[in-house]
């Protein structure tokens, strides 16, 4: 993984139970295995190319902010600012792509969720309002 700030604490693991419980339908996840493509039907989201999710308002001043990053195919979070993770993302060459991250903050009224499928970035909650 990209960062080395891995957040094994009782109160990461709870917020990432909290975010299945708000964000995950636990019924398709057998089926669909990753936790953004086993969404609940009522999260409303919008899915861009991760270069348009960064222009939107939302994220643009995030840039030192302190979010959280959960490596599905790892199974592991990891904390981090939001530029590190822009960073990682703009360095990864074509064959490096095969990633599926979820970012959110302590907060859990936002995410975002960079997906193995050409880069493509689902975003919920406070990220879209007013989209």
């Amino acid at each position: 993984m990209i960062l080395k700030k891995r957040c094994e604490t009782k109160e990461a693991a709870a917020l990432l139970e909290l975010f299945r419980s708000l964000y995950v339908d636990e019924e398709k996840l057998p089926g669909r295995i990753l936790l953004w493509n086993s969404l609940k039907d009522h999260v409303r989201r919008v899915c861009r190319p991760f270069s348009q999710v960064e222009a939107l308002p939302f994220f643009q001043n995030r840039g030192e902010e302190p979010v959280l990053l959960y490596g599905e195919r790892e199974k592991a979070l990891y904390t981090a600012r939001w530029r590190e993770i822009t960073d990682y993302i703009h360095s990864l060459e074509s064959w490096e792509e095969a990633i599926d991250l979820l970012i959110f903050d302590r907060s859990l009224r936002w995410f975002a969720a960079i997906t193995h499928e050409d880069l493509q970035t689902i975003c919920a909650g406070e990220a879209i309002a007013g989209q």
